[in-house]
């Protein structure tokens, strides 16, 4: 095929065609007569793009150390969202911790009352009681005198 119909295949011009084959070292037959076309031979799959070079870094280049420098900020980043999920949890325990806490102070408050209370009826308890047993000694005392002034009397 001549240049043309190579362009033709892959969408370039004849003379981009011509440069890329002789780039590629194809195959090229010159024409026959004056005025033809010359011939290329496209080799069975081929491909326009020249073999990769490898890229050397020039003096002073500093991708590496940028790379590394993102590598190392990527991890503290990672490693900073964990702490913040970290501080959350334990914020979260701390705020159930002091409603655990204030709710222990508010029972035992409550209790401090309840005793209080219940020794107050236990001291006036036991007051009634004295009362009543002074009462009913001198009730019986009272009688008891009585009946041994009563035999007395002749």
């Amino acid at each position: 095929m001549d240049y043309e119909e190579a362009g033709a295949l892959f969408g370039l011009s004849a003379e981009a065609i011509r440069k890329r084959a002789r780039h590629l070292g194809w195959d090229a037959r010159p024409p026959n007569e004056a005025g033809g076309k010359v011939q290329v031979r496209v080799p069975e799959g081929a491909e326009l793009h020249p073999p990769k070079r490898e890229v050397r870094p020039s003096p002073g280049d500093r991708t590496d150390e940028l790379r590394a420098e993102v590598h190392r900020r990527e991890v503290a980043e990672a490693q900073v969202a964990e702490l913040r999920q970290q501080v959350g949890q334990w914020k979260d325990r701390a705020e159930r911790a002091e409603a655990e806490a204030s709710a222990a102070q508010t029972a035992a408050a409550q209790a401090g009352e309840v005793a209080t209370a219940a020794r107050e009826r236990t001291a006036r308890a036991e007051g009634e009681l004295a009362g009543l047993r002074e009462a009913a000694e001198q009730g019986w005392v009272a009688r008891l005198v009585r009946t041994f002034q009563g035999r007395r009397q002749p």
